[in-house]
């Protein structure tokens, strides 16, 4: 089994939820990422505004994600990380979360 370590831990400022409503691929809205920081052993920097988190919730209950985040290393390097994924539970409680990354 493939050992994965934290690379770093996103700290993210969210905007609110921009609700597009529904469309014939579900409930679409967008989270935009404002700003933040990531921290790590090896590498740590600041989020710069623009990046975001695209949800479509399905009809079936499941969420899509698409996450797209400008950061900014210590060392002055950009990075670009991108993210896709699929989410099941009950969204009445939905809230903000974090995003661990692993080398």
């Amino acid at each position: 089994m493939i050992k994965l370590d934290p690379l770093f831990k996103i700290h993210a400022q969210l905007d609110d939820i921009l609700d597009f409503g529904k469309s014939d691929a579900g409930h679409l809205r967008i989270v935009r990422i404002l700003g933040g920081t990531f921290a790590g052993e090896k590498l740590s920097g600041k989020i710069l505004n623009g990046g975001g988190d695209w949800q479509t919730l399905r009809d079936d209950g499941v969420m899509e994600l698409e996450v797209r985040c400008l950061m900014q290393a210590d060392s002055g390097a950009l990075i670009h990380l991108t993210g896709q994924g699929t989410r099941v539970r009950q969204f009445a409680a939905f809230g903000r979360f974090f995003f661990a990354c692993f080398l």
